[in-house]
Protein backbone atom coordinates (compact mmCIF):
# COMPACT_ATOMS: atom_id res chain seq x y z
CA UNK A 1 0.00 0.00 0.00
CA UNK A 2 1.03 3.63 -0.94
CA UNK A 3 2.02 5.67 1.81
CA UNK A 4 -0.76 8.36 2.17
CA UNK A 5 0.57 11.85 2.67
CA UNK A 6 0.84 13.75 6.12
CA UNK A 7 -2.93 15.05 6.18
CA UNK A 8 -4.49 12.15 5.23
CA UNK A 9 -2.78 10.56 8.31
CA UNK A 10 -3.99 13.67 10.33
CA UNK A 11 -7.61 13.14 9.17
CA UNK A 12 -7.51 9.32 9.76
CA UNK A 13 -5.86 9.97 13.09
CA UNK A 14 -8.49 12.03 13.69
CA UNK A 15 -11.47 9.83 12.57
CA UNK A 16 -9.80 6.73 14.30
CA UNK A 17 -9.91 8.79 17.66
CA UNK A 18 -13.26 10.37 17.41
CA UNK A 19 -14.48 6.79 16.83
CA UNK A 20 -12.04 4.78 18.97
CA UNK A 21 -15.93 3.23 21.07
CA UNK A 22 -17.01 2.47 18.07
CA UNK A 23 -14.24 0.36 16.43
CA UNK A 24 -13.87 -1.09 20.12
CA UNK A 25 -16.87 -2.32 19.85
CA UNK A 26 -16.49 -4.48 16.56
CA UNK A 27 -12.90 -5.40 18.13
CA UNK A 28 -15.18 -6.65 20.91
CA UNK A 29 -17.07 -9.52 18.41
CA UNK A 30 -13.73 -10.59 17.18
CA UNK A 31 -13.06 -12.04 19.78
CA UNK A 32 -10.22 -9.13 21.04
CA UNK A 33 -7.43 -10.76 18.67
CA UNK A 34 -6.69 -7.42 17.98
CA UNK A 35 -6.38 -3.77 19.90
CA UNK A 36 -7.75 -0.13 18.79
CA UNK A 37 -4.11 0.97 19.34
CA UNK A 38 -3.54 -2.32 16.75
CA UNK A 39 -5.86 -0.92 14.28
CA UNK A 40 -4.07 1.90 14.35
CA UNK A 41 -0.49 1.43 14.29
CA UNK A 42 -1.57 -0.84 11.01
CA UNK A 43 -3.57 1.93 9.74
CA UNK A 44 -0.62 4.42 10.31
CA UNK A 45 1.88 2.37 9.28
CA UNK A 46 0.17 1.36 5.79
CA UNK A 47 -0.33 -1.93 6.84
CA UNK A 48 -4.06 -1.61 6.36
CA UNK A 49 -6.24 1.23 4.86
CA UNK A 50 -9.12 2.77 6.27
CA UNK A 51 -12.57 3.61 4.66
CA UNK A 52 -14.86 5.77 6.55
CA UNK A 53 -17.88 7.84 6.38
CA UNK A 54 -20.38 9.12 8.55
CA UNK A 55 -22.24 5.77 8.92
CA UNK A 56 -19.78 3.00 9.00
CA UNK A 57 -16.14 2.15 8.31
CA UNK A 58 -14.29 -0.70 6.78
CA UNK A 59 -10.32 -1.42 7.48
CA UNK A 60 -8.55 -4.21 5.02
CA UNK A 61 -5.05 -5.60 4.99
CA UNK A 62 -3.92 -7.48 2.34
CA UNK A 63 -3.30 -11.40 2.73
CA UNK A 64 -0.54 -12.93 0.71
CA UNK A 65 -0.61 -16.10 0.14
CA UNK A 66 1.07 -19.10 -2.34
CA UNK A 67 -1.04 -19.18 -5.15
CA UNK A 68 -3.51 -15.76 -4.17
CA UNK A 69 -3.48 -12.71 -2.61
CA UNK A 70 -6.80 -11.62 -0.51
CA UNK A 71 -8.32 -7.86 -0.12
CA UNK A 72 -8.95 -8.84 3.51
CA UNK A 73 -11.93 -6.82 5.13
CA UNK A 74 -10.35 -6.91 8.71
CA UNK A 75 -12.54 -4.68 10.77
CA UNK A 76 -16.31 -3.02 10.11
CA UNK A 77 -18.72 -1.48 12.19
CA UNK A 78 -21.56 1.11 11.33
CA UNK A 79 -24.34 0.99 9.96
CA UNK A 80 -24.97 -2.68 8.14
CA UNK A 81 -26.09 -1.15 4.60
CA UNK A 82 -23.51 1.59 4.80
CA UNK A 83 -20.57 -0.91 5.53
CA UNK A 84 -21.94 -3.05 2.42
CA UNK A 85 -22.03 0.39 0.05
CA UNK A 86 -18.19 -0.08 0.07
CA UNK A 87 -17.90 -3.44 -1.86
CA UNK A 88 -17.96 -1.58 -4.96
CA UNK A 89 -15.16 0.44 -3.96
CA UNK A 90 -13.00 -2.58 -2.04
CA UNK A 91 -13.37 -4.32 -5.32
CA UNK A 92 -11.60 -1.28 -7.23
CA UNK A 93 -9.25 -1.12 -4.84
CA UNK A 94 -8.74 -4.70 -4.64
CA UNK A 95 -8.15 -4.77 -8.45
CA UNK A 96 -5.46 -2.51 -7.82
CA UNK A 97 -3.58 -3.80 -5.58
CA UNK A 98 -3.49 -7.25 -7.65
CA UNK A 99 -5.79 -8.73 -5.36
CA UNK A 100 -7.38 -12.17 -6.49
CA UNK A 101 -10.18 -11.78 -3.76
CA UNK A 102 -12.10 -10.13 -1.11
CA UNK A 103 -12.10 -11.80 1.97
CA UNK A 104 -13.61 -10.84 5.37
CA UNK A 105 -14.72 -13.19 8.25
CA UNK A 106 -17.76 -12.44 10.73
CA UNK A 107 -19.97 -13.20 13.09
CA UNK A 108 -22.81 -16.02 11.85
CA UNK A 109 -25.08 -13.52 10.96
CA UNK A 110 -23.20 -11.86 7.98
CA UNK A 111 -23.54 -15.34 5.94
CA UNK A 112 -27.32 -14.47 5.61
CA UNK A 113 -26.46 -11.15 4.53
CA UNK A 114 -23.81 -11.82 2.27
CA UNK A 115 -25.56 -15.00 0.07
CA UNK A 116 -27.44 -13.66 -2.77
CA UNK A 117 -24.76 -11.07 -3.23
CA UNK A 118 -21.92 -12.71 -5.18
CA UNK A 119 -19.91 -14.22 -1.84
CA UNK A 120 -19.10 -18.03 -1.67
CA UNK A 121 -18.90 -19.50 2.21
CA UNK A 122 -16.26 -22.26 1.61
CA UNK A 123 -14.80 -22.94 4.96
CA UNK A 124 -15.52 -21.55 8.29
CA UNK A 125 -13.45 -20.49 11.22
CA UNK A 126 -12.96 -22.09 14.48
CA UNK A 127 -11.21 -20.85 17.63
CA UNK A 128 -9.36 -22.67 20.69
CA UNK A 129 -7.80 -20.61 23.00
CA UNK A 130 -3.97 -22.66 23.66
CA UNK A 131 -3.62 -22.89 27.66
CA UNK A 132 -0.98 -25.54 28.27
CA UNK A 133 -0.87 -27.37 25.49
CA UNK A 134 -2.97 -29.88 26.69
CA UNK A 135 -6.44 -30.11 25.87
Amino acid sequence: MSSPTLEAVQAQIDWLVYHQDTIERALDHANNTATFDDVAQHIMMGKARLYADEDSFVVTEIINLPQAKFYNVWVTGGVKDAVLRWEDQLMVDAHALGCSHLAGSGRKGWERVMTGQGWDFYTITMLKEVTHGVH
